[in-house]
């Protein structure tokens, strides 16, 4: 038995404007994400095959389509997922977040995870059949073509078998899965017979998700694509673990694995913001498109930082990177917002051509300024250039929300205070630890205390974070 567990981790948006409703129904956005430590846990939980075969025996590989013949419903294939609630959110009181754990476990079968286990799982079956089928194709000596056609004569349709199968699963897939597929190939042309027969089984075997929920439904936090993101690193790490052979072979690191993945088509498949999410070594980025279009402006520490060299090829550097890290308190009260709801109502201010009512001077964020004052930390002048639209959204159904938001910046440690995402989550951003520690005492305090920020606003749930430390690409 396979068993690996991962933190999943979430994000904070720096700014957030949508730009453009498209003919899809999906809306376009620019928005500085920064990627958060912890987050949910998710844990795979898988049998592994326990077949010996030798590095040459790929004729054994084709008893495998005995299993792909019972069909997508079949026990074999059909995987769990269990919920459960955080310690956070978890407590006897909060009855808020015990109804979001329910709800969340009667709705499990939509869950981005099994989404993203489905998504990833067919792409990679056929991508290693098609390493099979290539194989058989590619006879490299004579003595080689005298054993397949040995084979092919005890049983002539073995091959036929694996050419319809892979046509039959391609006729499902789009133009941009087909590309992955062809990716993934590549990416397992160093595996021998015993190896791919071990990947194909993994794949097959009945598995289980066990996922920890610590980060609240609606908080604009993203955890659910966080989550989804870490379906592919964990199934990942279970190939990586069952391919392991004698010579020391390993499977590429995992980010030449989720390099093959098309981002726009994660984007639309699974959702918005699993592509940054997938993007495991990037800390800070600018976001556009409907998530797809991601542009790193700082890399985790210690990961190798892209790097022109002199004659204008890239190059990694790899040598002493500073560290940053940056702390934050994230709040949410008793407010909630449906993301999709609130892409409604954008939808109907924009064909009641109404400009979205708010104080500030103009609409809109200054990208350039918000990146020049965010890595310069200062903090305190993002309120000049950092917007997010969904606020104005979040107005319209909870006009009191704005008071909300002013009593958080009256917070005399924080340097700015914005909602995250669609909300309803609110980030007090810090520069010193310090600060945020006296901060958080005092939030942390009036949670447990039970008591009200506000007349008849609660704090449902705070939780001190931190960004991953960061070496950022400058300009």
């Amino acid at each position: 038995m396979i068993k690996i567990k991962t933190a999943c981790g979430y994000k904070i948006n720096v700014n957030l404007d949508i730009t453009t409703t498209l003919a899809s129904g999906y809306h376009n956005i620019d928005s500085m994400f920064l990627r958060l430590q912890k987050g949910d846990q998710l844990e795979f939980e898988v049998a592994a095959d326990e077949t010996q075969l030798s590095s040459g025996d790929w004729n054994k590989c084709l008893d495998l389509l005995q299993v792909e013949d019972q069909g997508e419903d079949s026990g074999l294939k059909a995987p769990k997922l269990q919920i459960s609630a955080g310690d956070d959110l978890a407590t006897e009181d909060n009855t808020y977040f015990a109804e979001q754990v329910k709800m969340l476990q009667r709705f499990s079968a939509d869950n981005l995870v099994l989404k993203a286990w489905r998504y990833c799982r067919k792409l990679l079956e056929l991508s290693l059949w098609r390493r099979v089928l290539l194989q058989f194709e590619e006879v490299l000596d004579e003595q080689q073509q005298i054993l397949h056609k040995a084979a092919a004569a005890e049983n002539p349709d073995l091959l036929n078998r694996v050419i319809n199968y892979c046509r039959q699963s391609a006729h499902n897939l789009g133009p941009q899965q087909l590309d992955t597929v062809a990716v993934l190939c590549d990416l397992w042309q160093e595996l021998n017979a015993g190896q791919v027969y071990k990947l194909i089984a993994l794949l097959q075997k009945p598995c289980t998700f066990y996922l920890t929920k610590n980060i609240p439904l609606q908080s604009g936090l993203g955890a659910g694509s966080f989550d989804a993101a870490a379906v592919f690193k964990l199934i990942y790490a279970a190939m990586q673990a069952v391919s392991a052979d004698d010579n020391g072979y390993k499977l590429p690191p995992y980010k030449d694995f989720y390099s093959c993945f098309d981002l726009e088509n994660v984007a639309y498949q699974i959702g918005a913001d699993v592509p940054f999410a997938l993007l495991d070594d990037v800390a800070v980025a600018r976001v556009e498109g409907i998530g797809e279009n991601i542009l790193p402006l700082a890399y985790k520490v210690p990961a190798a930082v892209p790097k022109a060299d002199v004659d204008g090829q890239t190059d990694t550097l790899q040598t002493e990177i500073p560290e940053n890290k940056l702390y934050f308190i994230v709040v949410m009260a008793n407010y909630t917002m449906d993301t999709k709801l609130a892409y409604k109502l954008y939808d109907q201010k924009q064909k009641e051509n109404k400009k979205l009512p708010r104080p500030d001077k103009h609409y809109g964020s200054d990208f350039s300024k918000v990146r020049e004052y965010f890595f310069a930390k200062k903090f305190n002048l993002l309120s000049e250039a950092a917007q997010n639209t969904f606020t104005d959204l979040m107005l319209q159904v909870h006009p009191d929300y704005a008071d909300f938001l002013v009593e958080l910046k009256k917070c005399p440690q924080a340097e700015f205070v914005t909602m995250t995402g669609s909300g309803s989550a609110c980030v007090l951003f810090f520069s010193d630890y310090g600060k945020r520690e006296e901060a958080w005492n005092y939030y942390h305090n009036l949670q447990l205390q039970g008591k009200e920020l506000l007349p008849g606003v609660k704090i449902m749930w705070v939780e001190k974070a931190e960004s991953v430390p960061y070496a950022s690409l400058g300009e």
